[in-house]
């Protein structure tokens, strides 16, 4: 009897710490039973004390939500984003694509900063529309996103749908925005130069030079075709000292610690953020940017050094 008890005292405790935690999260029934992996009702009946399931391995799993959320809670703070001259090389042309209303390419390494920009012009310009490509970025996949970005219904072949794509986006005040392009295939930028050809909005294709490489080592006349719109390009060498010198702003790093966050970025921003998310579990000095790249996943470039 006592046994019984106590369980029904833990019980009701998790239960009043859950309903806690819901309040503190701003987690509506719903968000809060996703979490535990159960429908709104099995959570609305446990907390009501009318749950016939087994209410101590959910309680159990109660307490796991809870004790991930208060770690997550106390991880580090993702530096806020920040202009940099990369970006605003980025975002500047991605402008003159939506003024001009021709195709522009934008080509760097991975983690310049590409799609950071990218979404920030979007953010700013809701006349902007930002597509994700990659390995699956098929035709009638990449019109069913546009087509809903512009509140169009998403049925039909790839044709028709392209067609209406088209004649919906002419004479607007539009710009479309293909990131990772290195994957999408050339069946899709052919549908979207048709697009663009017909409706004379901006459009901007961002990837790695690898990506223009490749298209060029085709050679095809069909290759040509798109080669041949591309107005502009703008070639992205890499995160430079001034990128990486913005994006620690207000960090208490002296000189030395700087030029070691610049040299382990690697000319990459993305990989500068992580060191300096590191660098709030151990510090701010030269030594601590070292003990934070450590840990990072070692680029290709000094993977091949080492082997060498």
């Amino acid at each position: 009897m006592a046994d019984n008890v106590s369980e029904r005292a833990e019980v009701q405790a998790v239960l009043g710490r859950w309903r806690s935690y819901m309040a503190r999260a701003e987690l509506s029934q719903k968000a809060a039973a996703r979490k535990l992996g159960c429908s709104a009702s099995v959570l609305s009946q446990l907390l009501a004390g009318k749950y016939p399931g087994n209410v101590a391995r959910m309680c159990e799993e109660m307490v796991r939500v809870m004790r991930r959320a208060g770690k997550r809670a106390r991880r580090p703070k993702r530096p806020a984003y920040r202009e940099t001259p990369t970006s605003q090389r980025i975002k500047d042309a991605i402008l003159d694509a939506h003024v001009e209303g021709v195709i522009v390419c934008i080509l760097g390494k991975s983690g310049v900063g590409k799609t950071e920009a990218a979404r920030d012009y979007c953010d700013h310009e809701p006349t902007a529309i930002y597509l994700e490509g990659g390995p699956k970025a098929a035709p009638n996949a990449v019109l069913k996103r546009l087509a809903a970005a512009l509140g169009m219904d998403v049925r039909g072949q790839t044709w028709e749908l392209r067609q209406r794509i088209a004649e919906q986006l002419a004479a607007t005040d539009r710009v479309v925005i293909l990131d990772e392009v290195d994957y999408v295939g050339e069946d899709t930028l052919q549908t979207l130069r048709l697009i663009q050809d017909n409706s004379h909005v901006g459009l901007v294709v961002l990837g790695t030079p690898a990506y223009l490489i490749r298209l060029h080592g085709r050679r095809s006349a069909t290759i040509d075709q798109w080669l041949s719109r591309i107005a502009y390009t703008e070639i992205l060498d890499g995160a430079t000292r001034e990128d990486i010198e913005q994006i620690a702003v207000g960090l208490p790093l002296d000189k030395e610690a700087l030029d070691e966050l610049v040299r382990l970025a690697e000319g990459q921003t993305r990989r500068a953020v992580h060191v300096l998310l590191g660098m709030q579990r151990y510090g701010y000095q030269a030594v601590h940017v070292r003990m934070a790249a450590r840990e990072l996943m070692p680029s290709l470039e000094t993977l091949q050094k080492r082997e060498r």
